[in-house]
C-alpha cells in the first residue's frame, strides 16, 4: 500500500513496513547493483507496490516457476522409463497433421 508523501497512514501501519501484507512478516536487507535497483524501482512503482511487495510478488513467482520447472523434469524422467509405443507414436503424427490440415 503507498501511501502520497504528509497523508495519512491507517492505524498500525508503520511506512514501508510490511504494510498490506496479510500473514507475518520478516524484514531483511538487500542489496544489488544499482542498474538492478533502478529497474525493481521503476517496475514496482509501476505495479503501484511497495519495495517488499514487489520482492514478495516476483520471488513467489520464481518460487512457482521452479515448481513447474520440477514437475516438468519429474514428469520427463518417468516418460524416460516408459517411452511412447509406435502405435502412439503414430496416432500423435496423424491426429497432429489432421488438426493442422483442418486449421487450414
Amino acid at each position: 500500500m503507498l501511501v502520497a508523501p504528509g497523508a495519512a497512514r491507517p492505524a498500525g501501519v508503520i511506512p514501508g513496513y510490511a504494510a498490506g501484507m496479510t500473514e507475518p512478516a520478516r524484514k531483511f536487507t538487500v542489496s544489488m547493483p544499482a542498474d538492478l535497483f533502478a529497474a525493481v524501482e521503476r517496475d514496482r512503482r509501476r505495479a503501484g507496490r511497495s519495495r517488499s511487495e514487489q520482492l514478495a510478488t516476483v520471488y513467489r513467482r520464481h518460487l512457482q516457476l521452479e515448481e513447474e520447472r520440477r514437475r516438468v523434469s519429474r514428469y520427463a524422467a518417468a516418460y524416460a522409463t516408459i517411452p511412447e509405443t509406435e502405435v502412439e507414436r503414430w496416432l500423435t503424427e496423424t491426429s497432429s497433421e489432421l488438426l493442422v490440415a483442418d486449421e487450414s
